[in-house]
């Protein structure tokens, strides 16, 4: 993976990490990172409080993320809901 896209991927993941820690109040924090060629794939999960991601505004740190993932001609899903924690799947071309 090029030093640039490498620098990404840690700003994004320190970047879901800081929030999961700042916002979420999670107990259990799943991480995981794949690649297959020329795809490298992130995966998070918490337990955390959640929150209603179709009424809430995303801050700048969600806006980061998502800025990070379209540099990297990637994509994102984001699931959350109030008392279900968040799960965030991230592809990106490496």
């Amino acid at each position: 993976i090029p030093l640039n896209a490498q620098i990404t991927i840690y700003r994004i993941a320190q970047e879901i990490l800081a929030n999961v820690i700042k916002h979420a109040h999670a107990t259990s924090i799943l991480f995981q990172c794949s690649q297959n060629q020329h795809r490298f794939y992130l995966t998070v999960e918490d337990n955390g409080r959640g929150f209603d991601s179709t009424v809430t505004t995303p801050g700048m740190g969600i806006s980061n993320i998502k800025n990070r993932v379209a540099h990297l001609n990637g994509s994102i899903q984001l699931h959350s809901k109030p008392a279900e924690g968040t799960a965030i799947n991230i592809e990106l071309d490496v």
